[in-house]
Formats: structure tokens, sequence, C-alpha cells
């Protein structure tokens, strides 16, 4: 029993690391939104036009984005021990400096989220023509939105004890997909710019928990499981494998993984996945800027709103049963119990049945409402704030930022801002211009890793490099055309 708890308890430490160094959020860098010098602004605005009057994104860079979040930081999961002279986890059985699991789960919500997006750009351009700015993109991106119970780390900690519920729940919509998109933003007299992006999307992949849900009711006598489990899934190339793993007790997939012969895609099926018209979706993006006066703009975005509706390689797998745990104590310090309980919960999970129903699901969209201000053409303050919407989750963050341009060829900001109620998030960005080359690395929470890297619950990055041509600025004889676009380029 002491092997299964200290086995158990690894995986805990195990996925909160793995959490904590590879879980990327879907979010863009907002300390980008309002910092000049940095043509892929339309992104996240498709209202703003770029500091130039043609662009061309280098393949993979152009931008390649990343972020880090967790409901925790380090500090919830290793403290220092002076007497030991080393860090220990917060169930360090001799520890007094571990805060241990009682602690540790206070610390959690009944329901705690990571959400991921990875993209990458494999086509970026865009060039101007008088008062309108049209963009062309092509990327490939990951979207992960999950949830996951509390319970899922209490009952390894506390164990099934008498008179104990636990509810493990999940909530997950993984999307892999290509994105094509189409945007315009045009110049209404002097003060207004309004943009809309038009975006097609072809599905990869996709698994969705439409429901997921494991409710055990222990007692000295019974353990009572009960599974409601439906879990959409969309991935045409291993559809057939999905298929056999539904079909087939648990124990003889796990005796033979090692032999199941998963065949490389030849360059085909790879095409045939990345632009898979079977898989269908749309999205738009919609911004709108405005000058009120010569030093003050105000803006707002809605990006990522649409969906994408799954039709190919769908293995919808359900699972409702219920199983009464009968026979054995509920004692902890037997070590017979644990493996018994074990191998009762696997049994349970050889009752899935499956469909091939089609379904949608929805982008993470995002929403922008900011203001900027300039008391000076070196200098500007931004204030934006930023809503997340991925399911049922909304997520609130507030970026304060000060955008300075100390030469020509040099854009650099500083941001604070407040994010899911945590406050120590600094951001920096630098954009430099090297006659046609364009370089930026743009961070939300870089430098708050450094100063305190214990409490540190997210990481983001965002990087460009394109080739930018042409200053808008030379040709404007209008002095209010040339306040907000600092003349980066020439």
């Amino acid at each position: 029993m002491q092997l299964l708890i200290k086995r158990l308890r690894s995986i805990i430490l195990l996925l909160s690391l793995f959490a904590i160094s590879v879980n990327m959020y879907s979010q863009d860098v907002n300390t980008m939104y309002y910092m000049r010098g940095i043509p892929q602004v339309y992104q996240i605005n498709p209202a703003i036009q770029p500091d130039c009057n043609f662009f061309f994104g280098i393949p993979g860079v152009s931008p390649l984005k990343l972020q880090v979040e967790t409901e925790f930081g380090l500090e919830d999961i290793f403290q220092y021990d002076p007497d030991l002279d080393s860090l220990v986890n917060f169930l360090h059985p001799t520890s007094a400096a571990a805060i241990g699991g009682e602690e540790f789960l206070n610390r959690l919500d009944d329901m705690n989220s990571l959400n991921t997006e990875v993209s990458t750009s494999l086509f970026s351009m865009g060039f101007r023509s008088d008062k309108t700015f049209i963009t062309i993109d092509v990327r490939e991106r990951l979207n992960l939105g999950f949830d996951y119970s509390r319970d899922f780390f209490r009952l390894p900690i506390i164990g099934p004890a008498d008179g104990e519920i636990f509810n493990m729940g999940l909530d997950m919509d993984m999307s892999l997909y290509n994105e094509m998109s189409l945007g315009v933003s045009q110049k209404i007299g002097d003060k207004l710019t309004i943009g809309v992006r038009g975006k097609l999307l072809f599905g990869q992949a996709n698994v969705n928990t439409n429901d997921l849900n494991i409710h055990l009711e222990t007692s000295t006598e019974t353990i009572l499981v009960e599974n409601n489990i439906n879990v959409q899934t969309s991935g045409p190339y291993l559809s057939d494998y999905v298929a056999y793993a539904t079909a087939v007790p648990i124990a003889t997939i796990t005796e033979n993984f090692e032999n199941m012969d998963i065949q490389t895609p030849d360059v085909q099926e790879i095409t045939g996945m990345v632009l898979n018209t079977k898989n269908m979706g749309f999205g738009i993006d919609i911004g709108a800027d405005y000058r009120v006066f010569d030093w003050l703009q105000v803006n707002a975005s809605l990006v990522d709103f649409g969906g994408i509706k799954w039709k190919d390689g769908m293995i919808n797998i359900i699972n409702t049963s219920s199983y009464s745990f009968e026979g054995v104590p509920v004692d902890i310090a037997n070590e017979n119990f644990f493996d018994d309980f074990q191998d009762s919960l696997i049994n349970t999970f050889d009752n899935f049945t499956a469909t091939d129903a089609t379904y949608r699901t929805a982008l993470p969209t995002k929403l922008f409402v900011g203001a900027a201000l300039y008391p000076a053409r070196f200098v500007s303050f931004g204030a934006l704030s930023r809503t997340d919407f991925f399911g049922g989750d909304i997520r609130q963050q507030f970026t304060f930022s000060t955008n300075i341009y100390p030469i020509r060829l040099l854009s650099t900001s500083f941001s604070f801002s407040i994010i899911d109620g945590t406050y120590k998030n600094l951001g920096l960005g630098v954009a430099l211009k090297l006659l046609p080359l364009n370089i930026y690395i743009l961070t939300d929470t870089g430098p708050s890793i450094y100063f305190w890297p214990p409490e540190a619950r997210m990481l983001n990055l965002k990087v460009g490099v394109n080739l930018m041509m042409g200053n808008p600025n030379k040709r404007s004889e209008n002095k209010k055309d040339r306040v907000y676009d600092m003349p980066l380029v020439d």
C-alpha cells in the first residue's frame, strides 16, 4: 500500500511539474497591443494597421507563440528546508518546511483550469493601398481547454477514507487545425479605422469531453463507483485505432500495446490531414480604432469568434456504468486493498460503446477593450482589458504599458498585468528594425520569472521576424495620421 501511495503521489508531482513546465495557455501577448513596429498587431485587433507599406513574415517565426500557466506556482509544490539545505516537496514526510497535502488542496479550487494555444505561422503577408491595409495569413494552431477537479489530487492524498465522496470531473476540448485568413483594415476619415478578418478553418484532430465524471462514495464496507463518460473525438488517421481501443478490454490493450503497429502517414495522407475539407469551420475577427484627440486613442476588438464542425473520423466514446466494490474492508493500511480497488476501477472501464455522430466546437474567443495616451511622439501609455471565453470558462486580465521609442529603429514596451487575480506580472517588449529586417520579442511575464521564480504561474513568449518596406508617414501630410504611427521604417 505504501508503495502504491508513493506512486500516486509521484504521479501528482509529475502532473504538477508537467503543467508548470510545458502547458501553454491560449493567449496573445497583451504587451503587443499598443507597441509600435510589430506588423502582426492586427492579429489581436484587425483595425490596427502596421507601420509599413508592405511586410512578409519569415515562415515558422512570424510569429511563433508560446505560453505557460498553472493554477499554482513552484512555491506550492516545493519549499526550501534550511535544516536539510535542500528543496522538499509538499508531501515530504519529515520536513517541517513541507506544507502538507491538506494545505496544498486548500490552494486549489473545486475546478481548476489549464487553457492552451500553440501556434506558428506558415505564411504571413500584408500590403497597403492608400487608406486600406490587406493581410493574408496561414497558421497552424493547437487549442486546449482543460478543467480538472481537485478530487483528482484529493483521492491519492487522503485516500478513500470512510464516508468520503469524490467527484472527479474533467472537461477538455483539444483542437488541432489549420487557419487561412484574409484581413482588411480601412481608415474612414481622420479619426476612425475599422477592420475585419475572415478565417477558413481546416480541422485536423479534436478531443472533446461532452461529459466526463467519475463519482466515488466510500464506506467501511463498500465503495460505489459511478461513471458518466461521453468523449467526442475526430482523428481521421487514428480513428481505426480508437475504434479498436473501445471494443476490447483495457487489459488486452495494455498487454499488446508495444506490439501495435501504427503506420507512419505518407505525403498524401499528411496533405489530407492538413487541409481536411471534411472538418470545415469559419471564424471572424472584428475591430475598431478611434482617435478621440491627437493625444487619445480608444479601441476594441473581438478575436476568434467562430467554430469547427467535425464530420471526419468521429469516434464518440460513451461509458455509463455503476459498480459496487465489496468484499474488502476500506482499510488503506492493507496493501491488498489498493491493488484490488485499482483492478475494480479498470474493470468498470471495459464497458465502452462508440458512435460516429458529428459535432461542433467553438474557438476560444477573446474580447479586448483599451485606450492609449500620447503625451509626446516618443512615448505612449496604454491600458487594456482582456476577457477570454473558452467553453464555460471566463478569464479576465488587465495590462498597463509604457511604450518608448528612443531612436528611429527601436521600439520598446514595459508592462504590468493583473492576470486571474495575480499581480506579479511584469512584461517587456523589444522590436528592432535593421534595414528591411524586423525582429521582435515580447512577454507579459518574463521578468517576473527572474524576480519571483517561486511564485511564477505563467510565462508567455512571442517572437517574430519580418521583412518590412515602406514608411506610410513620409507620404502623409496630415499630422493626425503621424501621431500614432512611429517612423520605424524607411
